[in-house]
């Protein structure tokens, strides 16, 4: 289904220009069968990658590898699923898990409930347009993701 999706993307850019990578498909593969062994788990593996970040000009084509490779883990990722959001839909929802956390319990850290919850619903975030530009949000992401990876996100 990815080669058949990069291949009808590419009849849309006449020509085939998207030059983020040389091959996008062969990346996009990489990175899905890494995440893939990561998950499956193994006697002895490497440590896990714990994040990608894929950065360039406008238009080179980093959303198509980055939807790319969230299509090609829609099977390895079926235990608590996946997770692709614009980066401040996501934190408009972490700053809303929050709010919700602390009315009820307003003692106590809400960004571990908050990461444990997010885990359940996915094992894998992928996010467009990811930019920090709020010291807040840089030290509630610090501590968030820090728990996410540790749980396995």
């Amino acid at each position: 289904a990815v080669i058949e999706n990069y291949s009808f993307a590419l009849s849309l850019h006449k020509g085939g220009n998207i030059s983020l990578f040389q091959n996008p498909i062969e990346t996009s593969y990489m990175m899905a069968r890494h995440v893939h062994q990561q998950i499956k788990g193994a006697l002895w593996s490497p440590p896990p990658t714990r994040g990608m970040y894929i950065h360039g000009s406008v238009g080179v084509g980093k959303s198509f590898c980055m939807d790319l490779f969230y299509d090609t883990c829609k099977d390895i990722t079926h235990y608590r699923g996946r997770r692709r959001a614009h980066f401040h839909e996501f934190m408009l929802d972490v700053h809303q898990r929050i709010h919700q956390f602390k009315r009820a319990h307003p003692k106590q850290d809400p960004i571990p409930f908050v990461a444990l919850e997010l885990a359940h619903e996915a094992q894998l975030l992928c996010f467009d347009e990811f930019q920090v530009t709020d010291i807040a949000d840089a030290l509630i992401l610090k501590r968030l993701f820090s728990h996410m990876f540790h749980i396995g996100v």
